[in-house]
């Protein structure tokens, strides 16, 4: 869902005003992806339907190399969104465009799928991205759809939470 929404709203409202910018994130989705989840589907059958120690050796180190490689690859490309594409955004689009580009986006998810996935990207920024990110949804989200979202991004990442309360002291 989430490359999904990106690939509706943002990547084309990017290419509208930077050419070229999205084509990686995009190559990262259709191309790259693809292959790694290939690899971990394969590995997976090969474990469930093992023939002896061998096929089973062979399944869990191919699951191995499929997790690595889909650990850091989902690292640099999130990374690139935050150091990279979230801050071209908030250079080229005012806030109402923002605004409208990520309500778009956050349409394509219901309630309980935003909430889990902004509480898995909240724990990796530094405390100025997730405050930068807090701060965000909080303009673009209905109040009863931001309070569900941080209700649960507080109760799976409660440390960093309090530093949110303390530089946004009306959470």
């Amino acid at each position: 869902l989430h490359e999904d929404s990106e690939e509706q709203f943002l990547f084309p409202a990017m290419n509208d005003r930077i050419r070229f910018v999205a084509e990686t994130y995009e190559f990262d989705h259709d191309d790259f992806e693809v292959h790694v989840f290939e690899g971990i589907d394969q590995a997976i059958t090969g474990l469930v339907h093992a023939n002896g120690n061998l096929d089973r050796r062979k399944s869990a180190k191919l699951l191995f190399r499929q997790s690595v490689a889909l650990h850091e690859h989902m690292r640099l490309h999130i990374s690139k969104e935050n150091e990279l594409l979230i801050p071209k955004l908030e250079s080229e689009f005012d806030v109402p465009e923002q605004a409208e580009i990520a309500g778009a986006m956050a349409g394509v998810f219901d309630q309980q799928v935003m909430g889990e996935t902004v509480s898995c990207t909240y724990g990796g920024p530094t405390e100025d991205n997730r405050e930068r990110m807090i701060r965000f949804l909080r303009g673009i989200l209905p109040e009863e759809a931001f309070g569900g979202l941080t209700t649960h991004v507080k109760s799976n990442n409660a440390d960093s939470w309090r530093e949110m309360e303390r530089r946004i002291p009306d959470l």
